[in-house]
């Protein structure tokens, strides 16, 4: 593979300044120079990027510093945690962030602005049946979501974790309906000319998640939504970058706000002290913080580092098709080891690394993390299914850097693809359906 000069410089250029954060990061002791040093880095591949949203440069360095640096400016608030902080949770973070902008590259794509009428077949154009088949699969998920809802409502439970612990099946159904409302969103977009409206099914679409949001406490729904409406929204040109300042700060408030609402839904309570942080302390301890101090209690206990083999990341590629039966899940294995199994937090994906294989298992795992990221980026050009998919991975990846990379591949395998391959299956049966009586006209014809 040729490298061009351009990119070579960049990559020189990103690692010039990884190496100058590596060097503050190890001389000195304060936070706020480890911080700064971890965010260079991110500005540095946004600006390599021309603040391409649909680049990875982009929003996998925004996430990626965001989710690492939560815990650590939390602390620099003056807000005390029995975890504490060490320079290595930055360190590391460096690590994995350099390691992945290397992997995937500068190089951008053009990425198609959206699907007009001229892209499509004229059976297509005739019919709208992709657009149609995809409205009709929204709102029969967005009923279903609804049902769930409800009936999960009615369980009259307080608390997240006992969802997730207890494996309630009104829950899981709706957990899953959410995830596939997103990505058939992300496809619907895709697949509509600038002159369609999409107004009335996204809204009840968003409206749907964020009831399922509210009631369920489980903020990760509509996180996923309001990030694959933008990206959709972005990819089609329907948003410009101008715009993108403004829709981000929506953004902020909405997962404040949903923070305070989130309690009062699922408990009926108000809660109480919630209003005496500041903004921005709520915004980041939203979900933001966790990666980082769950990689701190890693840190705290050195016996976590090559805990276990790094052959159990690559089990992670298998993980969608074994269906909970895992060799070794980190996740729980971290809840049940330092929260004797009676919490649900998330965990971290420097994390998993660490536990595998200490700074080599981070290295490798967001290698491939980075490669997987390069390799659906390039398929999404002038393809809209695949564009739909890469929107669709952009938020599972982002979220999922509080998780572990079993999680992005389930999520990715289980909704993105099989949703994918059925959507088209089912597309193509319509369309033989539809021009099969065309095809027997046309032969009749040639016969008189």
């Amino acid at each position: 593979m040729k490298v061009s000069k351009n990119s070579f410089f960049n990559i020189l250029i990103i690692l010039l300044v990884s190496l100058c954060a590596l060097a503050v990061t190890l001389i000195s002791t304060n936070p706020i120079l480890h911080v700064i040093g971890l965010w260079s880095i991110a500005v540095v591949a946004i600006i390599v990027s021309k603040f391409d949203l649909m680049h990875p440069y982009f929003w996998f360095s925004s996430f990626f510093v965001l989710y690492s640096s939560a815990y650590t400016i939390i602390l620099v608030q003056g807000f005390q945690t029995n975890t504490g902080y060490s320079y290595e949770n930055t360190l590391l973070a460096i690590i994995a962030l350099t390691t992945a902008l290397i992997t995937i590259g500068p190089k951008s794509n053009i990425i198609i602005d959206t699907v007009n009428d001229n892209q499509l077949s004229p059976d297509e154009k005739n019919l709208e049946i992709s657009r149609k088949l995809l409205k009709v699969i929204l709102y029969v998920l967005i009923a279903i979501l609804i049902i769930s809802v409800v009936m999960v409502s009615r369980l009259g439970i307080q608390r997240k974790s006992e969802f997730v612990s207890d494996g309630y099946l009104s829950f899981r159904v709706a957990t899953y309906t959410v995830r596939y409302l997103t990505l058939f969103c992300a496809m619907y977009i895709v697949n509509s000319s600038k002159k369609s409206k999409l107004g009335v099914v996204v809204l009840f679409s968003g409206l749907s998640i964020l009831f399922f949001s509210l009631f369920t406490a489980e903020r990760d729904g509509i996180f996923r939504f309001l990030l694959i409406a933008i990206c959709s929204l972005f990819a089609t040109k329907r948003i410009d970058r101008k715009k993108l300042p403004i829709v981000f700060a929506v953004g902020i408030i909405a997962v404040v706000s949903l923070s305070y609402l989130k309690y009062f839904f699922v408990s009926g309570e108000v809660r109480v002290g919630y209003n005496d942080h500041s903004i921005l302390y709520n915004f980041l301890n939203s979900d933001f913080a966790a990666a980082g101090e769950n990689m701190q209690v890693l840190i705290n206990n050195p016996w976590t580092k090559s805990y276990k083999s790094l052959y159990y990341i690559f089990t992670d590629f298998i993980s969608p098709f074994t269906f909970g039966i895992s060799p070794f899940n980190v996740g729980t294995w971290f809840n049940d080891t330092f929260y004797y199994g009676k919490s649900s937090r998330a965990f971290t994906l420097i994390g998993q690394g660490y536990v595998m294989g200490g700074y080599i298992g981070v290295v490798i795992l967001f290698i491939i993390l980075g490669v997987m990221v390069r390799t659906i980026y390039n398929k999404s050009t002038n393809n809209p299914n695949w564009l739909s998919i890469y929107i669709f991975f952009i938020a599972t990846v982002a979220s999922s850097f509080r998780g572990t990379l079993g999680s992005i591949m389930v999520i990715f395998v289980r909704i993105a693809l099989i949703g994918t391959i059925a959507f088209i299956t089912y597309r193509a049966l319509l369309v033989k359906r539809r021009i099969k009586p065309l095809l027997s006209d046309l032969k009749k014809d040639e016969k008189y």
